[in-house]
């Protein structure tokens, strides 16, 4: 005959596994914490370079006014200029009156035009300085936490 074999089930204890389950929860929820903490300093990043950012369109907005009012300016002395000198050949008593009153207002045109692109290049390169300032010192305290970090 034959005989028949007999198992055993091997009954698992309860412990090991709620000991699992307990660690996989506070894993879960130690990685959620980091996540968040990770969220948080992104966000607080994203709000810093807002800021900056906010400002540099500030002084920006600012620079921009300035030099339209100076273009504004140049343009109504170029234009009184002009008339002047028009006027002033107009009531030129000889050719050669006439002549020299053009040929000095085309000096002092040229002149007077070369002397406002440079106050306008110089406004520009002012404004741009100085709309960047924000954003170079944004950058420069991430480095410096980034170094600190990495000390620590």
């Amino acid at each position: 005959m034959a005989t028949k074999k007999t198992t055993t089930k091997k009954t698992a204890t309860k412990k090991p596994a709620a000991k699992a389950a307990t660690e996989n929860v506070e894993a879960t929820e130690a990685t959620e914490a980091a996540v968040e903490t990770i969220m948080a300093r992104i966000q607080a990043g994203f709000k810093e370079a807002g800021v900056a950012l906010n400002e540099t369109g500030g002084i920006m907005d600012e620079t921009r006014r300035e030099i339209l009012m100076t273009l504004i300016t140049n343009a109504q002395e170029n234009t009184d200029a002009t008339f002047n000198a028009l006027r002033d050949v107009m009531e030129a008593e000889s050719l050669t009156d006439s002549l020299r009153i053009q040929r000095d207002a085309l000096r002092e045109g040229i002149e007077r035009n070369v002397a406002q692109v440079r106050g306008i290049a110089s406004l520009t390169a002012t404004g741009g300085r100085e709309s960047m300032e924000p954003v170079a010192d944004y950058l420069s305290s991430l480095r410096e936490r980034a170094r600190s970090g990495a000390s620590a």
